[in-house]
């Protein structure tokens, strides 16, 4: 009886953590994320992965990674270097983005790329992209 009830318990307990226990993503995997979002002017996704203190900043509209309008992206075959103490709780992420076929007001670029960084910080066990200097 007591084992059947044991087993009882730890399979509603098995249930509650698949709806409830997220994978947390790595820090690098988040940024990564966060330039997807962007460049499908994906809001909800923004938010999600973005520090809710600056949810109204350019790096909560994806403002932050965006040129004259157009998304900035990861180059082809780019990568995403994190500088810092994981087990910390802030760390920057080093890349190179780049954009294409950039137009404003008598601006026209055909093909952009520059290094960038992006500040993370832990909040409540997740990454977060912060707007933190």
């Amino acid at each position: 009886m007591i084992l059947a009830l044991r087993t009882i318990f730890a399979a509603l307990a098995l249930l509650l953590c698949l709806g409830a226990c997220k994978k947390e993503l790595p820090a690098h995997e988040v940024a990564a994320a966060y330039l997807q979002a962007n460049a499908k002017k994906d809001q909800k996704a923004l938010k999600e992965l973005v520090d809710p203190a600056c949810a109204s900043s350019d790096v909560g509209t994806g403002k932050a990674f965006s040129i004259a309008g157009t998304a900035l992206t990861l180059v082809e075959g780019g990568t995403i270097a994190i500088v810092g103490d994981l087990r910390g709780d802030k760390v920057t992420a080093e890349m190179m983005v780049g954009a294409k076929d950039i137009k404003s007001k008598g601006l026209s670029v055909s093909k952009l790329e520059m290094k960038r960084t992006m500040k993370l910080k832990k909040i409540d066990g997740s990454w977060k992209v912060s707007c933190e200097p």
